[in-house]
């Protein structure tokens, strides 16, 4: 997807700017509170008459093809399985599901408004008590296997990529085993790491492979959504 969609000037994501951004590319108003990202700006905007959207203002450096990976991810998700908890993205006002704003400095930022999803984060919620634990987990991975499972016959160009999260490429990360200070975690690491590389990473040349969500951490999952 090249970066050819309506464009505004964008400046560092101030109340101001983000209130023009929001009104221009989406027709709301409202009040926005910064949320922490490994390198997207994210900010929960909660309009005037109390709606609450996600709006994502891409890394410049994040790659139109990697944004549209994740924005089509979102749209196949509702097109097959909209019983699924998932985030759905609000196209602007033109129909766009990914608005470019400029910024001051000539960069060039992908937009993406979506749906809130409410609940609290697993790590700051989730019980000790093992009875619970065991319900929640299960509860997850049945949403992991219908999210996977659903994403079977899913394609886009660019989920043939490389990165540091697909677990088939293990082996990269052996150079960085020598890193580890406890010595008896390192050599647990070095062995892991060589049985994939001697054992599992023959048997994985020609099996099936398919997009999944392989990072269902702690803090990447609400509960009571």
């Amino acid at each position: 997807m090249a970066m050819t969609q309506s464009t505004l000037v964008m400046a560092t994501p101030t109340t101001e700017s983000l209130s023009e951004y929001l009104s221009t590319f989406y027709g709301l108003h409202g009040s926005f509170e910064m949320l922490p990202g490994e390198l997207d700006t994210n900010v929960r905007v909660t309009t005037t008459d109390g709606a609450k959207f996600l709006l994502r203002l891409h890394a410049p450096e994040a790659g139109s093809i990697e944004v549209d990976l994740q924005a089509e991810v979102l749209q196949f998700l509702q097109r097959t399985v909209p019983e699924l908890a998932v985030q759905r993205i609000v196209p602007s006002l033109s129909g766009e599901m990914l608005p470019v704003a400029t910024g001051a400095d000539g960069e060039l930022r992908q937009l993406r408004l979506s749906t809130w999803l409410e609940g609290n984060v697993w790590a700051t919620l989730i019980s000790n008590e093992a009875g619970q634990r065991a319900r929640s987990a299960a509860s997850l991975g049945r949403a992991l296997a219908l999210l996977d499972r659903s994403l079977e016959h899913f394609e886009h160009v660019g989920a043939d990529r490389a990165h540091r999260w697909d677990l088939a490429r293990a082996a990269d990360h052996l150079d960085l085993v020598a890193s580890i200070d406890d010595p008896e975690k390192r050599a647990m690491a070095r062995v892991v790491l060589n049985r994939f590389v001697n054992e599992i990473a023959p048997r994985l040349a020609d099996r099936p492979r398919q997009v999944i969500h392989n990072d269902a951490n702690d803090h990447n999952v609400l509960l009571g959504a």
